[in-house]
């Protein structure tokens, strides 16, 4: 609920207010829920603390590293920090190939077969840590 009202309300000024409201999500429901964290990063992203947006988008990405949204801008940001080679490496990683209807796309059916397998392994452990 509190997202949903973030993403259609004002910006405070400074998005202090956001920054806040997303470490106290963060805080309260932990990292397993990714959206916040995901959100935070970009936020601070925005205000040009990659520093800080960085670990918070990478740990969303072993969490789930099928996330697009977090992959792409991971991407950018080691773009925003002149590190090439890590951005390369990142969008290969997790950043989903484009289609091409004149290939048999092999790079993207072995990446979302790749995304699969780990989501179902995170999902295997969640299930038999639980029983």
């Amino acid at each position: 609920q509190a997202l949903k009202e973030m993403e259609t309300g004002t910006c405070s000024p400074g998005l202090y207010e956001e920054e806040e409201r997303l470490r106290g999500m963060i805080q309260r429901y932990g990292i397993e829920w990714v959206e916040p964290m995901s959100r935070l990063a970009l936020l601070l992203f925005t205000k040009g603390r990659n520093s800080e947006a960085i670990p918070l988008i990478r740990t969303v990405l072993e969490i789930k590293p099928w996330h697009f949204e977090a992959g792409t801008l991971l991407v950018v940001m080691l773009l925003r920090e002149g590190d090439y080679a890590a951005a390369l490496r990142a969008a290969r990683a997790y950043t989903l190939p484009n289609f091409n209807e004149r290939t048999d796309n092999k790079r993207r059916k072995t990446w979302v077969k790749e995304k699969v397998r780990q989501a179902q392994e995170l999902f295997d452990f969640a299930r038999d840590a639980t029983l």
